[in-house]
């Protein structure tokens, strides 16, 4: 089409080194709006369908109508099947600049002669919808069932919240803050700390994610890995997958994913309060056996007593809440009363 890549300013542009054209200031603001509508001089807008190929946009122009006077592509773009035709050119669009990849390559060859396991563990922002977060007890039983197999292993956590390294005591992991050294470390870790973790994963024997397109796009990257596995609701433990032909994001549901997102309709404050108490109840102590309905039970009277203390219509709405979800689904015992 004769076209020529314009973008805002993004992170990649730091660590890989690409140098598209900069977004005038004012494209650039309407794109960072996510508001659905042309530019004042971009005439097209195409907005992605669901993990799909981009043919949603405004007046029903579809790319290959091969438009003039530029297009703007908003969406996330993860159908993993229009890259897997190119897997080497993908790869090179995420290569670490020189200086980055050096300070990664030597803090890794520390590991040099171990089979590196990584597993990522996110917590902070997941727990939403389609976003489980991980029963720590499933990566137990995935790790089990291969690590005394491994010659001279060594259990990676990529994580946003190291104090989950007590919960796999019995495997001696490392976080980034153990691998990678303050002492010449790349100015622009510090604008993207999870970096580390991101090429760490990259880097794996063997790769363990979350239900999260960033670990999923580590796995897209890694070219080392003798086996990738992933997390599924409805097996109730961990997969085999294959970072080409698989699906990005699984989208199953459970009750108590369905009741959490009817609430968060109303209550996204107090939801994400929520989030992070659970998080930090389950860091107090080191085992990972204690029942998902026993932390979902204290989350549940905390949000309550939030509710009730900051408003009695918030209670009710709570209720009608819990009661709309069991119109819909058989709920568990442990979600049965409120």
């Amino acid at each position: 089409y004769g076209c020529a890549l314009h973008t805002p300013e993004w992170i990649g542009q730091k660590l890989f080194g690409h140098s598209e054209t900069r977004l005038e200031p004012e494209q650039e603001g309407a794109l960072l709006s996510w508001r659905e509508k042309a530019y004042p001089d971009i005439p097209f807008f195409v907005r992605e369908g669901i993990y799909d190929y981009p043919k949603v946009t405004f007046g029903g122009l579809r790319l290959e109508d091969n438009p003039t006077g530029g297009i703007d592509f908003w969406g996330h773009f993860q159908s993993t099947r229009f890259y897997a035709t190119a897997p080497e050119f993908f790869r090179s669009l995420f290569k670490p600049v020189s200086g980055l990849e050096g300070y990664l390559n030597a803090a890794w060859g520390r590991l040099a002669g171990k089979t590196v396991v990584a597993a990522h563990l996110r917590f902070g922002d997941t727990g939403q919808y389609n976003y489980f977060e991980t029963p720590l007890r499933w990566v137990h039983d995935w790790l089990e069932s291969f690590w005394p197999s491994l010659d001279n292993p060594v259990l990676y956590l990529a994580t946003e919240d190291p104090r989950v390294k007590r919960k796999f005591k019995t495997y001696e992991p490392l976080t980034a803050a153990d691998v990678f050294p303050e002492s010449g470390r790349p100015a622009v870790l510090a604008e993207a700390p999870y970096y580390e973790d991101f090429w760490a994963m990259t880097q794996a024997d063997r790769l363990g994610i979350s239900n999260s397109s960033f670990a999923y796009a580590a796995a897209l990257l890694n070219e080392r890995a003798e086996s990738f596995g992933r997390p599924r609701l409805s097996v109730g433990g961990f997969i085999d997958f294959t970072p080409w032909r698989d699906e990005v994001l699984l989208t199953e549901a459970t009750p108590n994913l369905i009741f959490w997102r009817i609430v968060a309709r109303d209550f996204t404050d107090v939801y994400n309060m929520v989030r992070k108490l659970q998080r930090d109840l389950m860091m107090r102590d080191d085992g990972v056996d204690t029942p998902i309905e026993e932390y979902e039970r204290r989350v549940r009277e905390a949000l309550l007593r939030e509710i009730r203390q900051s408003s009695p219509q918030n209670a009710d709405k709570m209720r009608e809440a819990h009661a709309e979800l069991r119109t819909q689904v058989e709920l568990p015992p442990s979600c049965t009363t409120m």
